[in-house]
């Protein structure tokens, strides 16, 4: 068990960032922490609200521009694109419904 647990610490990428983001869709605002840990040229996203995962997402950096994939925990899934900004990322998603949502996110300070 614990030479499982050691590889397990050991393969984790480091956190990269936490941020607050903030959207908008037909059901009303939201807010979700966004936590992004980096492995290589390979950046991986947690969204959450309420101690809860709601979505987690794998994405690649292209200048300031950060792309990703992701899967809802209801298994739905949805693209989005961020420009990294000084201030955080900007950008929107799409989940499949025809609309593209705004989204911003602000650094978190843990």
């Amino acid at each position: 068990m614990i030479p499982l647990l050691l590889a397990m610490q050991l393969s984790a990428p480091p956190v990269l960032q936490v941020y607050v983001c903030k959207g908008n869709t037909p059901q009303g605002e939201y807010v979700h922490l966004l936590k992004i840990e980096k492995k290589d040229d390979n950046y991986f996203l947690e969204w959450s609200n309420d101690d809860k995962t709601a979505s987690k997402g794998l994405g690649m950096r292209t200048d300031n521009t950060l792309s990703v994939v992701f899967m809802t925990a209801q298994g739905n899934v949805g693209v989005a694109s961020y420009r990294i900004t000084k201030d955080g990322l900007e950008g929107g998603w799409a989940g499949g419904d025809g609309k593209v949502y705004v989204e911003k996110c602000g650094f978190h300070v843990i």
